[in-house]
């Protein structure tokens, strides 16, 4: 089975949506969480991240651990939490 969602190297830490908006209005955005979707020999796994201050942490079950950048992160994103600044 082919793992679903986006390459880590894809994700977006900002976003600006404001070609989108009336009047070109400013809507700019800042990753602040993610799922990650995970598939191995044992089966598939979930995994979330949330941005702490410059750092991102990882809680994978009653595990948490601090993740200094995405290029550290496992699987693929498969949900996305930004927030408008």
């Amino acid at each position: 089975m082919e793992t679903f969602g986006i390459p880590l190297d894809g994700i977006l830490e900002e976003l600006d949506l404001s070609s989108y908006t009336r009047n070109n209005q400013p809507a700019n955005y800042k990753l602040i969480g993610f799922l990650s979707h995970i598939e191995n020999s044992r089966g598939e796994h979930v995994i979330a991240y949330i941005k702490d201050g410059t750092n991102w942490i990882k809680f994978d079950n009653p595990k948490k651990q601090q993740i200094p950048s995405l290029q550290d992160i496992e699987g693929k994103g498969v949900a996305f939490l930004y927030r408008r600044l």
